[in-house]
């Protein structure tokens, strides 16, 4: 009776520790859940915009050097031809013609871009 008790302590212990193990790697993945949830969520204010700078990057479309600079621009989706018409006159040194729509959909996350709120543009700007 005695042996059995023991196995049986000694069971529920190997359980004990197998428990803590998965709730350890449950916490885990759902603190990284949540940090990716903030990340390509939320509002523009706290939403990361890597990932558009990354795409722009790689299509080429940033321009930095030593005079001029990109920068964005996220614009009502009803006022988007008033941009189009009106964004080389923000400041004298808005660069002509360098607009380009690099996201139509910035809103608090992909699922909902079929209700079009908001358009990322970027465009060019002379540092001097």
């Amino acid at each position: 009776m005695r042996e059995t008790a023991e196995k049986l302590a000694e069971g529920v212990a190997r359980l004990e520790d197998e428990l803590k193990v998965k709730t350890a790697e449950y916490n885990g993945l759902k603190s990284t859940l949540g940090a990716l949830t903030r990340k390509t969520g939320g509002t523009l204010a706290t939403r990361d915009l890597g990932d558009i700078s990354t795409f722009a990057a790689q299509k080429q479309l940033l321009v930095e050097s030593e005079h001029m600079t990109t920068l964005f621009a996220v614009v009502p989706t009803h006022t988007a031809s008033d941009w189009r018409a009106s964004y080389e006159k923000l400041a004298k040194m808005v660069v002509p013609r360098s607009s380009k729509l690099v996201r139509a959909c910035v809103q608090t996350g992909d699922e909902l871009c079929s209700e079009l709120t908001r358009h990322m543009w970027m465009l060019v700007f002379s540092r001097s």
